[in-house]
């Protein structure tokens, strides 16, 4: 029942999120972390805004279900999946060549983030 724009935003949150989780984790850095106390480098690559970690600090429970969702997430994977997110939105938007039925245009993007290949997992 929700709008599809609203679900895009929220998918595009959160495979943000699953980016900087899975960024962090393998430099074994955990999500409950303090961002103050991270190395500069790492601090940053973080954004400013919508940092995980400032999310965990609000919702610690979130960071147990964000370290799966970063384990299983391959770095090909999310490398395909934030331009389809983007290209998902600029079609509901009118996009030349895009899928301008939201409900279509977001069910494409769920099947195709779902999607894995044997070659890059």
């Amino acid at each position: 029942g929700e709008a599809p724009l609203k679900l895009l935003a929220q998918l595009g949150s959160r495979l943000r999120e699953v980016w900087q989780a899975k960024y962090l984790l393998e430099r074994r850095i955990p999500l409950t972390a303090d961002p103050a106390a991270l190395p500069e480098a790492v601090r940053e690559a973080l954004p400013k805004e919508n940092n995980v970690l400032i999310r965990v600090k609000r919702q610690p429970w979130a960071a147990r279900q964000l370290a799966e969702d970063a384990r299983a997430f391959s770095w090909p994977r999310l490398r395909r999946a934030l331009p389809r997110l983007a290209a998902t939105d600029a079609g509901i938007k009118g996009w030349d060549g895009g899928v301008g039925d939201p409900r279509l245009a977001l069910e494409l993007l769920v099947v195709a983030l779902c999607e894995k290949t044997v070659a890059s997992g």
